[in-house]
């Protein structure tokens, strides 16, 4: 398996392409994969407890033993406060785009997210030729709190990438053919859900989302979320459908679940492509586990977002790296240039030797002035976020418990779950949708059609519990039924054990 597809070829990965290290850093987990120029060379997972608190890791020991330094280094970063957008500008200079983007963002209300944006095609729209960017939007102080631990290892990363944008590299280059259908991309990790969706190749859609507080079953939860994003890319998108699905899992027994006798296909009602099986070719046999992760179960997925990260190109997609960083590694190079140069241009000139020094200096000055602004901005930040502190966790806390993700959940859906759930000696009699005080109440009223008590008290248990493993309710409460009339009663027992059940939907429009 290489490589050399037309996909790579065309973005300079082919017969030239160098070694790169893939990164990623989640959960107390250290996640590498180095690419060549035909095959990944490599594939290792370190656990690095010190890394979740902030303390340094070092990457030398993850690419194993090797001459020379390591190779450019490709880190990505999953993170639900990170935003994604596309937008078609008409030709303009580098200066007019970058100001276009900042007021874009400006308008949605980014707080302390910083933008940063390429050009990724030219098209054609209502005859006039426009071109469409990328844009990131992510927050400085977050993102230097997951780069300090890195650079504090003595590494320097060239590219800082997002989850959804190493997921559709890795998509792209394990897709036996071009992504040019709208294509939902999932991507299951070791500490969050990355969806994205293409349409033309392109980025159309893209949310992270953090794993749930409670342990709740993939096949359950994971099926909700996509058939959200699909919904509400609808909706932005104005009626264009999804046509296929690309899922990667990182760990085993989910991917077992989700992937066995076309569970997730048929929850979708989508054709759905196994990434996991499609990466399996291309990793090395033995693959360098750390020996406290020996009882730890990973599938071949745990890798596609490092594998991702190193297939892509440093000047072709939005570069979170912050600017002072670059500047150093740029500065780096003016000196070791410098030193060189001098050396012969005191051979040959001499006098050349003090302008050539000079440069360094300046070059110099330039980094440690951009290294102190960096730092005045750092402790603006940190004293700004301990005033908002413990607004913004209350603020969270409160979304998290009762807000939806997209606000959007349909009631269909709602009753589309209760279907699923009821057994099939159940008879429900009526359904209603009420509100109160606290918001929406579903109440439910219907009947086991079982003459035995003991045996119509299974069927309405396996209901009642079915009704709270749900992710779409909370609150079910089985409340008393009115007693049967006179003359009635023995025809109601005949029937079977009534009862009635009210709950609440999470979010409900």
């Amino acid at each position: 398996m290489t490589l050399e597809q037309p996909w790579l070829r065309a973005r300079g990965l082919g017969p030239r392409f160098g070694q790169r290290l893939g990164i990623e850093v989640a959960s107390g987990l250290l996640v590498a994969t180095t690419v060549t120029r035909r095959a990944i060379s490599m594939a290792t997972m370190r656990r690095i407890g010190t890394g979740a608190a902030g303390g340094p890791v070092s990457l030398k020991a993850a690419a194993g033993p090797r001459l020379g330094g390591l190779p450019p280094v490709h880190l990505v970063i999953c993170d639900a406060d990170h935003a994604h957008r596309t937008l078609l500008v008409p030709p303009m200079t580098a200066a007019e785009r970058g100001e276009v983007v900042r007021r874009e963002i400006g308008r949605e209300g980014a707080g302390d997210r910083v933008p940063v944006y390429r050009r990724v095609r030219r098209i054609e729209s209502d005859g006039v030729a426009k071109d469409e960017l990328l844009i990131v939007a992510a927050s400085q102080g977050r993102l230097q709190q997951q780069l300090d631990p890195v650079i504090a290892g003595g590494t320097v990363p060239r590219l800082v990438a997002t989850g959804p944008i190493a997921l559709i590299a890795a998509a792209r280059a394990l897709s036996p053919t071009p992504l040019d259908r709208p294509t939902v991309l999932v991507h299951w990790g070791v500490s969050s859900l990355t969806i994205v969706i293409l349409s033309e190749g392109a980025l159309k859609f893209a949310r992270v989302v953090d794993a749930p507080v409670a342990e709740l079953d993939p096949l359950n939860w994971i099926p909700v979320e996509i058939d959200r994003s699909i919904r509400h890319y609808a909706v932005l998108s104005k009626g264009e459908r999804v046509e296929q699905v690309m899922v990667s899992v990182a760990e085993g027994e989910p991917a077992r679940r989700l992937f066995t006798d076309g569970a997730l296909a048929e929850r979708l009602r989508l054709p759905v492509t196994n990434m996991n099986a499609l990466l399996a070719p291309w990793l090395p046999e033995r693959r360098n586990v750390d020996t406290e992760l020996a009882d730890v179960e990973m599938a071949e997925g745990v890798f596609t977002l490092a594998y991702g990260a190193a297939l892509l190109a440093a000047g072709d997609v939005p570069n979170l790296l912050p600017e002072e960083y670059s500047l150093q590694r740029r500065s780096r190079q003016v000196l070791v240039a410098a030193v060189a140069a001098n050396v012969l241009l005191a051979l040959a000139l001499g006098s050349k030797a003090v302008l050539l020094a000079d440069e360094a200096q300046t070059a110099k000055i330039r980094v440690t002035q951009a290294q102190a602004a960096r730092a005045r901005n750092q402790a603006r930040t940190e004293e700004a976020g301990r005033v908002e502190s413990d607004r913004q966790r209350m603020r969270e806390l409160t979304k998290f418990l009762t807000a939806d993700p997209l606000k959007v959940l349909p009631v269909d859906d709602a009753l589309r779950e209760i279907a699923r759930l009821t057994p099939a000696q159940m008879r429900l009699d009526e359904l209603s949708l009420t509100s109160d005080a606290a918001g929406r109440l579903l109440r439910v009223s219907g009947r086991v059609d079982e003459t035995d008590f003991a045996e119509a008290q299974p069927a309405l248990n396996q209901f009642y519990y079915g009704l709270k493993a749900s992710p779409l309710f909370y609150e079910v409460q089985v409340q008393e039924s009115v007693s049967p009339i006179a003359g009635a009663e023995a025809e109601s027992k005949s029937r079977g054990l009534p009862f009635v059940m009210s709950f609440r939907p999470k979010a409900l429009q």
